[in-house]
């Protein structure tokens, strides 16, 4: 008999075969950047052969724990080859809150670094010969949001990105026309205290100026970390399954329209 798992998360709930019942191949693409080494957890759909849209996701603050490895079960359901990328260098692991804004809040200041190291991720994922380099989205929640709105504002060759409960400000914004080439899908808690009105507002004007193809949804009541199962700080980050449903329904439906 098939062991699997069920997650309760939008359109109902899906059902994920373990990837040892059903062939997924799980491998590590690891790589150099800088003077660092990066492990980035990848799953490839069984029978992949040929390259097939990809799903490039960016972790929350923690990085590539086992909470993202255990994400990548549900994201391969849907199909396609997905890859979590590391942003720190796998010596990199925060262990504790604080040790985990400490390095979030260093690479904020220095989006230049951010966008290097999202575009090298995403040049060994595209590289991967299961992978249709000309079919990928970018998903990232959290500081992952704010990453994946980066490679956004440099035209990376992403045909999407969505952004979950991702910052939505940036000391480098695109300023013209023309200059965000992929779609733009952002899912954001309307009481999200980390990001104030003013950075909502900015956000829209510089998708305004650019003439991107964007879209901003506005969760009614709902603060940071919606979509997080381990998120209970009340009134800052909270996790709440209603949005989440909500929130999956739209990033694959967005997927559906990309692909």
């Amino acid at each position: 008999m098939n062991s699997a798992r069920s997650w309760s998360l939008g359109m109902g709930e899906i059902l994920v075969m373990k990837s040892a019942d059903v062939g997924f191949m799980r491998s590590l693409v690891s790589y150099s950047h800088d003077g660092l080494e990066f492990e980035c957890p990848c799953w490839i759909p069984p029978f992949t052969d040929s390259p097939k849209p990809a799903l490039f996701v960016f972790p929350n603050l923690w990085g590539p724990n086992a909470y993202w490895e255990e994400m990548l079960e549900v994201y391969a359901s849907l199909g396609y080859p997905v890859m979590v990328v590391d942003m720190y260098g796998k010596d990199t692991r925060p262990q504790t809150h604080p040790e985990a804004m400490e390095v979030i809040g260093a690479l904020k200041q220095n989006r230049e670094l951010v966008r290097k190291r999202a575009l090298k991720a995403l040049e060994e994922f595209t590289g991967l010969p299961e992978v249709d380099s000309e079919r990928v989205a970018a998903l990232g929640y959290c500081f992952g949001g704010m990453c994946v709105l980066e490679l956004a504002r440099i035209s990376a060759p992403v045909l999407g990105v969505i952004s979950m409960h991702g910052a939505l400000d940036t000391p480098l914004p695109a300023t013209g026309a023309g200059e965000v080439k992929p779609k733009v899908l952002v899912l954001h808690g309307s009481e999200d205290p980390s990001i104030p009105d003013s950075d909502v507002s900015d956000f829209i004007g510089e998708m305004r100026a650019a003439e991107a193809d964007w879209q901003l949804v506005h969760f009614g009541g709902q603060v940071h970390a919606f979509t997080d199962l381990n998120a209970n700080r009340p009134g800052q980050a909270e996790y709440h399954a209603l949005t989440d449903q909500r929130s999956w329904k739209m990033f694959t439906n967005f997927l559906d329209e990309l692909f």
